[in-house]
């Protein structure tokens, strides 16, 4: 809600200095304070990820779950806050966790078993031609077979974007009937 707020009064604050000053704005230094800005925006917002994923393993290594690897999403205006899927050997985890503490991380989903590649069910969907462009991206793979009338339905995730929630919303879904 805040972040709506400080765009919103950007954008009129550059529009009242336009409407002021008109082409007397000098654009040269504005322009390197608009980018010095951006890139502390980005070197803030990188660091933030690597702390955030570095309390999640601290909370999963707490909680018994032998760690592989941790991955940090911003959330949208919760710049200190990050979505962290944690990777542990054959399943991953999903937390929220805090920038600022280590205390601060909430789990926030059930947990989502790896990619079985050896399934053939699993491997034969991931063949598929109309999941080629998915495979493209897939990073952090998972799926979930349903048996069908006449076969099965496979569903691939990329839990960096799907979860399975009972929703089944995100963008990082495909289906292979």
């Amino acid at each position: 809600r805040w972040a709506t707020v400080v765009w919103c009064v950007a954008v009129a604050a550059i529009v009242l200095a336009r409407a002021i000053a008109g082409s007397r704005i000098r654009t040269v230094p504005l322009t390197r304070m608009a980018l010095t800005v951006l890139l502390l925006y980005v070197a803030s917002m990188f660091a933030g990820s690597r702390i955030a994923e570095s309390h999640a393993l601290q909370w999963a290594r707490s909680q018994g779950i032998e760690t592989e690897d941790a991955i940090a999403s911003p959330l949208p205006a919760r710049v200190l806050e990050r979505d962290v899927v944690i990777v542990a050997r054959d399943r991953y985890y999903f937390v929220e966790a805090s920038v600022l503490s280590a205390e601060g991380v909430q789990p926030t989903n059930a947990s989502m078993p790896r990619l079985d590649r050896a399934d053939p069910l699993i491997s034969a969907a991931l063949a598929a031609s109309e999941v080629r462009g998915f495979r493209t991206w897939l990073r952090l793979p998972s799926a979930r077979t349903e048996r069908r009338p006449g076969g099965h339905r496979v569903i691939l995730y990329d839990v960096r974007y799907a979860r399975v929630d009972g929703r089944e919303r995100g963008i990082g879904r495909a289906v292979v009937d």
